[in-house]
């Protein structure tokens, strides 16, 4: 780099600071370097005329290109701070512990089902896949394609379409078929998943609004049971070379309804019963009567 005598200090310390940092030099007080065009940098080393401190005078030793480098760029950005001619004081600012515990969240992202995620009863493992599910980042294809991970690109369900989490749990006809058997059997008037062909999120959101208030966490325990065991059996087929019909995969999920029945993670019956005993069965069937034909394994 040519340098020429109408650049200002600045501009000489980025050239020194570019030039010890390509050229592999070790430079310091006492040593010398050229820069393009021969020029000499002994300059930097502290001249008495400037009217400024010299960025190197009290350095001691001779420093790594790396270590020279970044005190050279650190030289540079406080040239422009300026300091106040006054006496040094102590600012006070409003520091509690709620809000030291705020900074913990500071990189939080606004999910707008995390709170109805956190707060079911489905179990925690069961949760914690849902959460993935809901972001897309379960390890289907296109996330083991990212990892370079051997993988399958065909969906192990359908075997018709490339796999990812949009298409495994919305928009996969063995998916949908799991989905139309459920609803029938619940005889509930809800839309699945592939209808709209909307996001899982969207769709799970939109849904669980068609049921009562004080049922729409089975309506979410449903929701996360059905896409753990669509999941489980898309692991299976991949893993243990075992593959159901969504006829047989309907059954394991009532089965596993009735277990996550008794851990308290749907309606107790005695509720059920005292609900439809006060409401003489006059509820339309999407609300209550469908859920209480989800819970209620005989």
């Amino acid at each position: 780099m040519m340098l020429t005598q109408s650049f200002d200090r600045r501009q000489s310390i980025s050239s020194v600071t570019a030039l010890i940092q390509s050229s592999g030099q070790v430079i310091g007080p006492g040593k010398d370097a050229l820069l393009g065009g021969g020029q000499s940098c002994s300059h930097m080393w502290g001249e008495p005329n400037y009217r400024s401190p010299t960025p190197v005078r009290g350095l001691q030793g001779s420093l790594t290109n790396e270590a020279l480098g970044e005190f050279f760029q650190l030289w540079d950005e406080v040239q422009n701070v300026s300091l106040q001619a006054a006496a040094d004081g102590i600012k006070w600012i409003a520091l509690t512990a709620a809000s030291a515990y705020d900074l913990f969240f500071m990189a939080t992202e606004d999910c707008p089902y995390g709170e109805l995620l956190w707060h079911s009863r489905a179990p925690s493992r069961v949760r914690f896949f849902m959460w993935i599910a809901l972001k897309g980042r379960c390890l289907t294809a296109d996330n083991l394609a990212k990892r370079n991970w051997p993988h399958d690109v065909l969906c192990p369900l359908c075997q018709r379409e490339d796999e990812d989490c949009h298409h495994l749990f919305v928009s996969c006809d063995y998916t949908a078929a799991v989905w139309r058997k459920m609803r029938a059997w619940c005889n509930a008037n809800f839309t699945i998943p592939a209808d709209k062909n909307r996001s899982l999120a969207e769709w799970w959101l939109t849904e669980r609004r068609r049921f009562r208030t004080s049922y729409r966490t089975d309506f979410d325990s449903a929701f996360m049971l059905i896409c753990w065991v669509i999941w489980k059996e898309r692991n299976a087929r991949i893993f243990q070379n075992v593959s159901r019909t969504h006829e047989s995969l309907e059954d394991d999920i009532t089965e596993e309804t009735a277990v996550w029945r008794v851990a308290g993670d749907f309606l107790p019956i005695w509720r059920v019963i005292t609900f439809v005993a006060a409401e003489g069965y006059s509820l339309p069937s999407y609300s209550f009567i469908s859920v209480f034909k989800l819970v209620s394994i005989f």
